[in-house]
């Protein structure tokens, strides 16, 4: 395992942003949940719902909301209202089978928002551009490592954090 070098304890593992099996889930999980009530349509992409408590959020949209799972297997979650595709009852979810970016463009042609898409998808390579989306990147690294060094002397006064700055080459190479 790759160690964190502001963590002086055997604990101190640097693992991805996400929830792993058995932990807690972050409090901002918990303190949005009227984003689902106020939900027109929920679009469900890529995932195997088998995690809990990520498999009972499709459930909690209303029962008038539409459901599209854009994925390559059919999956249906846990909870009080799983989703239900194959059911004589069904009559909100959709299964669009296969990758993301296939699904979402099968339901922006399906919804004939085509050109809708397009302006939308040409102003934001326009705006940004690969070389534009490798900088804010990288700043956003920058920033994130900043943070966490703040938080570690926060928490430790006596750790001797490392530089925040991320090597110009990494910098030199995202710009390219």
């Amino acid at each position: 395992p790759i160690m964190c070098e502001l963590c002086n304890n055997a604990e101190g593992f640097v693992k991805p942003d996400i929830v792993f099996f058995g932990e807690r889930t972050p409090e901002k999980f918990h303190s949005r949940p009227g984003d689902f009530e106020k939900c027109d349509l929920l679009l469900v992409l890529g995932t195997s719902l088998k995690v809990t408590p990520f498999n009972t959020l499709p459930g909690t949209v209303r029962v008038v909301t539409p459901r599209v799972l854009v994925n390559r297997e059919k999956v249906f979650g846990r909870g009080d209202y799983p989703l239900d595709f194959d059911s004589r009852v069904h009559y909100r979810d959709v299964f669009v089978e296969g990758d993301c970016d296939t699904g979402v463009e099968a339901i922006v042609n399906a919804m004939g928002w085509q050109e809708d898409w397009k302006r939308i998808m040409d102003a934001r390579n326009s705006e940004y551009g690969p070389e534009g989306i490798k900088r804010m990147a990288a700043a956003e690294r920058q920033k994130e490592l900043q943070a966490k060094v703040a938080a570690a002397k926060a928490a430790n006064g006596n750790v001797q954090a490392p530089s925040t700055a991320l090597p110009a080459e990494e910098i030199s190479n995202a710009a390219k």
